[in-house]
């Protein structure tokens, strides 16, 4: 690849990162008001994410329904229980779809993202 060919190519992936962001936000914020276009946005985000081969990070993946798009809000667009033969693990029911997610409720894990020994390096921008 030639040198122009790189920066244009990084050039994709930072409007696509911003663009996924935008479309995550969004949708988060119409969840409640209009979900069928909250779930429009999210399918888009998931399209882009694909077609550029950007990674989405696990945070917003657990808040997006995978059978309908929808964004999942407790008590709002999802029913959260507790499952009393395992007792460290959550269900999390689609109301729209009825699809559902289980989490393990450990206090002692956390996402690779909010790890700090996989922080390589800080940025602050003003």
């Amino acid at each position: 690849m030639t040198k122009i060919e790189k920066k244009k190519q990084e050039f994709n992936v930072e409007i696509n990162q911003n663009r996924i962001n935008y479309l995550y936000q969004l949708s988060t914020v119409l969840a409640e008001q209009c979900p069928g276009l909250s779930s429009t946005y999210n399918s888009i985000l998931k399209g882009l994410s694909q077609k550029s081969l950007l990674r989405v990070d696990p945070e917003m993946k657990r808040n997006i329904c995978k059978g309908c798009d929808t964004m999942l809000i407790p008590g709002k667009t999802v029913t959260c229980r507790t499952i009393k033969k395992s007792k460290g693990t959550i269900k999390w029911s689609c109301n729209f779809c009825g699809k559902s997610k289980t989490f393990r409720k450990n206090n002692n894990s956390c996402l690779w993202s909010e790890n700090p020994d996989f922080l390589l390096q800080t940025v602050i921008h003003d």
